[in-house]
């Protein structure tokens, strides 16, 4: 039996409300060829009655030995995976039905191109389309994304489609929760690997009350920082350093700036 050309790694941790959604948009892709990885990371929901009640045999439910958190998680389904391409998506987001047939599309069209992402549209708890991401509908070319990326993320995790043998060399780095993706991103772009962006809304991404993704809003500048000196010592420590990892130097001393600033005026603007 021959390996599918797509793998499909889902992470899953209490996503209940939005699971079936979430899972029935990826079987209904027009693309039909890919195995559905979907790893359940010790959730307490519902949400393991709801996947074993999906009977495609595209889908590959695995379950972690407890709450192991989302590096891990990922990183597993990179290892499961057989596919040449490897796509995520998030339990609590939707997939536009032709996502799949068009990213791969894009990458057969572009044969220099190691990832494509695509932009999102936002949705509530609800579904409902509540707005766009400013600066991902403003950075979709590659040479937009590599000059923006030292300064901030600009790739919706969920939307990522890539070659999996780039993916699995790189993988992603439990010292970065929270912000593994970005990380990820910034070694993916030092290494000398592209990423390009299909610009069209290709996955609704969902934006819940107490997500990690809201969480991160506190003080963006500070978490920033902490990534891009995380990234800038382990390109130091691996010896590649380049005038990319000087920008992102530069970037996280101006986000450090703007992070300690705000926890000192944070005080006077409380009383």
């Amino acid at each position: 039996m021959s390996s599918p050309a797509i793998s499909i790694v889902i992470p899953i941790y209490n996503a209940a409300p939005f699971l079936a959604d979430a899972i029935q948009s990826i079987l209904d892709q027009t693309f039909k060829d890919f195995e559905c990885i979907i790893i359940n990371d010790g959730s307490t929901d519902d949400s393991d009655r709801i996947l074993r009640s999906f009977q495609d045999k595209r889908i590959r439910y695995l379950q972690n030995d407890g709450n192991r958190g989302i590096v891990y998680t990922l990183n597993r389904g990179i290892d499961e995976a057989v596919g040449s391409y490897i796509a995520r998506m998030d339990g609590d987001d939707l997939s536009v039905n032709d996502r799949l047939e068009k990213q791969l599309a894009y990458m057969k069209e572009h044969p220099k191109a190691d990832m494509v992402a695509t932009t999102v549209n936002l949705i509530d708890e609800q579904g409902f389309f509540t707005g766009q991401w400013s600066d991902d509908r403003a950075h979709v070319n590659y040479m937009e994304i590599r000059t923006f990326m030292p300064d901030n993320n600009c790739i919706a995790h969920p939307t990522v489609f890539a070659k999996a043998d780039v993916l699995r060399s790189l993988k992603y780095r439990e010292c970065q929760r929270e912000k593994e993706d970005y990380d990820l991103w910034l070694r993916w772009l030092n290494a000398g690997y592209t990423i390009h962006k299909v610009d069209s809304p290709l996955v609704k991404h969902r934006i819940r009350q107490g997500s990690t993704t809201r969480n991160r809003q506190k003080n963006i500048s500070l978490g920033l920082a902490s990534t891009k000196f995380q990234f800038i010592a382990h390109e130091l420590k691996h010896l590649h350093l380049t005038g990319f990892v000087f920008r992102t130097f530069i970037f996280s001393l101006r986000d450090l700036s703007l992070g300690i600033l705000k926890k000192i005026r944070q005080p006077f603007v409380s009383r």
